[in-house]
């Protein structure tokens, strides 16, 4: 199992949760509730745990990550 925490903007988290729910990669386990940030801040946190579905993750062998120093 992995262990998530998505911060951002509730929009961005949003989206996010959206991709990896219908991505067809991973099995959400576990979602918590959007955790405002404390003071002014704008931004949230959600905490997910998910596995990820070994069946579609080899059909998408070609899926590459990219950092931001480039390929990984």
């Amino acid at each position: 199992m992995i262990k998530l925490r998505l911060h951002g903007e509730r929009a961005e988290i949003e989206r996010l949760e959206g991709i990896i729910y219908t991505c067809g990669i991973f099995r959400v386990c576990n979602i918590s509730d959007h955790y405002k940030d404390r003071g002014a801040s704008v931004y949230e946190r959600v905490y997910m745990d998910i596995e990820v579905n070994d069946h579609a993750a080899a059909a998408r062998s070609e899926l590459t990550i990219t950092t931001k120093a480039g390929k990984a």
